[in-house]
């Protein structure tokens, strides 16, 4: 999936920079990682998608640290492939798991999957980030996101209502073919 460096770029890492923890600032992130694994999510249950900045101000997340934590970014890619709204669920499932040996589907997929995550990164700041100039500010902002991520994964359980039923004969005829 991911064979290298990732770099954020342009205001996605400045974004990034501000929300993880360091000398300079009270972040709410340890990692750059973290913010990456959390992010994807965040972009698909407010439905937000970015574009790449490309802006030469970048921040990185090393190959290593990438490779540690491989496992739980397929886990994301997974279920913001499995969850994207897609009028055929059959789509999404092939995205999440029968295209992962393709290549240039792969490719393909990471793009979708990276505008949620810049999307994510966008709702992440704007909410606590850029309504804070204080610990306290901060703090209070994150009780109000709180509240309103709930209400957005709630929303969003209701509205992806999905006929696994369907999903899964639909799986049994594929593989009897």
């Amino acid at each position: 999936m991911i064979t290298k460096d990732y770099s954020f770029k342009g205001k996605h890492a400045q974004y990034v920079k501000e929300m993880v923890d360091s000398r300079d600032n009270i972040g709410i992130f340890k990692r750059n990682i973290d913010v990456f694994l959390t992010a994807p999510l965040i972009g698909l249950f407010f439905d937000r998608k970015s574009e790449i900045d490309k802006d030469s101000f970048d921040t990185k997340i090393f190959y290593e640290v990438i490779a540690k934590e491989m496992a739980n970014i397929e886990f994301v890619y997974e279920e913001v492939m499995l969850c994207m709204q897609s009028k055929d669920p059959m789509i999404s499932i092939d995205m999440a798991f029968k295209e992962q040996s393709d290549h240039e589907k792969m490719k393909e997929n990471f793009k979708v999957f990276e505008k949620y995550l810049l999307g994510g990164i966008e709702v992440l700041y704007e909410n606590l980030f850029q309504k804070s100039n204080s610990k306290e500010e901060l703090i209070y902002s994150i009780l109000e996101f709180s509240e309103l991520l709930n209400e957005k994964i709630a929303n969003f359980s209701n509205e992806t209502q999905v006929d696994y039923d369907q999903i899964i004969k639909e799986i049994l005829n594929g593989i009897k073919k």
